[in-house]
């Protein structure tokens, strides 16, 4: 009031707008498709607070998308995975495994565990109990021996055989992958890693790849990956809702699993480089230190701030 009575005289004329409410209303979206009218109290205002009374409101049209579960706003983050794939695959698979196998799974390794402070950030545990180390620990034990369970060919994609057994793991490795996509701390490529079908699937894909560039498509290589692809999309949409609520009712148990599932396949993803103490072994250090420091910027809050 005091700021419009200093506008000038035109400004004066201006209808007094009351006593300040104690309280304002608000719509928040408390859940799923769900909104909710609450009432918040109104702050103290200071001498350079401007109170706004909203005679109405809308729904931007990105938060549409999230209120809907619009799967069209999705498509971009399809794209961009497509184009990740498809040709950064490439660079991995014929240049970066041929020529520096060690040093691009420590790289990785170190990508890896340079996530653990951020997925401790987002925890909230505050003091080591049984009750979060033990699902921790479980969890890391069930990585460690993950591989053993899920026995399979493997290994490489040039002397994989699709058979009924390993279809049956390939859907697997698909859901896995696509639910730990979703876990915070976890990729699905370091799934794949420890499971030990990494290398066949992005094999396939580089097969397939080529083959369509050279107009001579492999139907192993589609069969492959449509089975993988079917794993992806299960897990993609089952298990989603699983962790949105095991993250809302039990957040800090579920963090100890995720935790736990990091820790364990660090050293499944070590014994896969094939570490020497060697020159070899020097530079993996060094792109271990690299990945590292890469994954602690992308989790700094400096970042995120700036975001």
């Amino acid at each position: 009031r005091k700021i419009i009575g200093e506008m000038g005289a035109g400004a004066t004329t201006a209808k007094a707008a009351g006593p300040i409410p104690a309280k304002s209303k608000a719509a928040m979206l408390t859940e799923l498709e769900k909104f909710e009218i609450k009432e918040f109290p109104i702050p103290e205002l200071g001498d350079d607070d401007i109170l706004v009374k909203v005679e109405g409101c809308g729904v931007c049209g990105t938060d549409a998308h999230e209120f809907k579960r619009d799967p069209f706003g999705l498509i971009p983050v399809v794209l961009g995975m497509g184009i990740g794939l498809v040709g950064f695959n490439w660079i991995l698979d014929d240049v970066l495994l041929v020529h520096f196998p060690m040093q691009t799974i420590t790289l990785f390794m170190g990508l890896v565990a340079g996530s653990l402070p951020l997925v401790f950030r987002h925890s909230q545990i505050k003091k080591a109990t049984p009750g979060y180390v033990i699902p921790g620990v479980i969890a890391m034990v069930f990585m460690v021996a993950l591989p053993f369970i899920l026995q399979g060919d493997g290994g490489t994609y040039d002397g994989f055989t699709l058979g009924v057994g390993n279809g049956i793991i390939l859907l697997l490795c698909g859901i896995i992958a696509s639910v730990t996509m979703i876990l915070p701390g976890i990729s699905g490529s370091m799934m794949l890693m420890v499971i030990g079908y990494y290398f066949v699937v992005t094999g396939a894909l580089s097969s397939l790849t080529s083959g369509v560039f050279e107009g001579n498509i492999n139907f192993n290589d589609v069969l492959v990956l449509g089975i993988f692809g079917v794993g992806v999309v299960i897990g993609l949409l089952g298990g989603a809702k699983v962790i949105d609520i095991c993250l809302k009712k039990f957040r800090i148990p579920t963090y100890s699993v995720i935790i736990g599932l990091v820790v364990g396949s660090l050293y499944q993803i070590y014994l896969e480089s094939g570490f020497t103490f060697d020159i070899n072994g020097l530079f993996a250090a060094l792109t271990f230190v690299i990945g590292v420091l890469i994954a602690l910027l992308f989790g700094s809050k400096w970042l995120e701030a700036k975001m």
